[in-house]
């Protein structure tokens, strides 16, 4: 891959998940056509809003997600140009199954990522088309900047991005599940 940077100039990338979002209610088991709706919710919930320690002017830009929770953590820790792009956006994880009986929320997420993991039909994105789009993003980010860079996104999309940075020489720290609001530094 051909990169921009100069040699010897230190490049970091800044990763943070959201912030942390009001959930839709959960009310006991749900159907799968609830739980796509409860899905649609969230997608749409607001944040709560909290001090980031994040300083504007140590980026160059900021690459955010399309989805409203990642824009407005986005527009709240960073004062410069923000690119939105659906490459950004979360795993979306549905149904695996249609059925009117009403299952735990656990089982759901569950069954939801297992299926997306293996590919399942039921899921509208396949884990090799998830990692595709990680090497994608970071790619393009790569290709047209040597500066530092910010990207708002999402907890389980982030895993793979940080996959790809490690990949194209970045060392930064390990998150099993990315913590709401924090910003993760990677540098090259």
């Amino acid at each position: 891959m051909m990169n921009v940077w100069e040699e010897g100039k230190i490049m970091k990338i800044g990763l943070v998940r959201h912030f942390e979002v009001i959930e839709p209610e959960i009310n006991g088991g749900m159907t799968s056509a609830e739980f796509k709706a409860w899905q649609d919710g969230y997608d749409t919930a607001d944040v709560k809003v909290k001090p980031a320690n994040i300083k504007s002017e140590d980026w160059k830009v900021c690459y955010c997600s399309t989805l409203p929770r990642a824009i407005k953590t986005a527009k709240t820790v960073y004062n410069g140009q923000i690119i939105q792009t659906n490459l950004l956006r979360e795993i979306e994880i549905g149904p695996a199954f249609n059925t009117k009986v009403k299952l735990p929320f656990m089982f759901w997420t569950v069954m939801g990522r297992c299926a997306w993991y293996f590919s399942h039909k039921s899921q509208s994105e396949k884990h090799i088309e998830t990692k595709r789009r990680a090497h994608k993003i970071v790619s393009d980010i790569l290709n047209k900047h040597q500066e530092n860079i910010l990207i708002v996104s999402h907890g389980a999309i982030m895993y793979y991005i940080r996959k790809e940075l490690l990949i194209n020489g970045f060392t930064g720290p390990r998150f099993a599940k990315a913590k709401n609001g924090f910003l993760y530094i990677f540098q090259k």
